[in-house]
């Protein structure tokens, strides 16, 4: 069996301070192929960075999360309030709920990032403005 090097990555899990000591290291040898290091890597559905912040992961989450509430909001009014809600929570809650136990212990800015997405989704759904306290609309 040989490495397939366009298609595999090397990857470094450091602390910022740690990983400039490997500035010079561009790559690595694996059973005779050169292997690429990465700054980032998506695994099972997460991007995961060499310091494990999390933002890679949650800035891509909620850009797909927003382009799917934008797409929602242009198909909201030919369907029920029950379809709404299945259909939204088919499109972004999943994604949402998908890899969030990653996210334990993750920086405040980027568990705020999804809950302004979350946020989003649930004054979408009630045809409420962002405006508005919306926390009664998520119960």
């Amino acid at each position: 069996m040989a490495l397939n090097p366009t298609k595999s990555v090397a990857f470094l899990f450091c602390t910022s301070k740690r990983l400039k000591s490997f500035s010079g290291l561009k790559s690595c040898n694996v059973a005779g192929t050169d292997i690429q290091f990465s700054d980032k890597v998506k695994i099972l559905g997460a991007t995961l960075d060499s310091n494990l912040t999390m933002e890679p992961h949650t800035k891509a989450l909620s850009s797909s999360c927003f382009y799917h509430i934008r797409s929602f909001k242009q198909i909201h009014s030919s369907v029920d309030d029950g379809m709404a809600v299945s259909v939204a929570s088919a499109l972004v809650s999943s994604r949402l709920d998908q890899v969030n136990s990653i996210l334990y212990g993750a920086a405040s800015k980027h568990i705020n990032r999804l809950q302004r997405t979350q946020n989003a989704l649930s004054a979408s759904i009630h045809l409420s403005t962002l405006i508005h306290c919306i926390t009664p609309n998520l119960h």
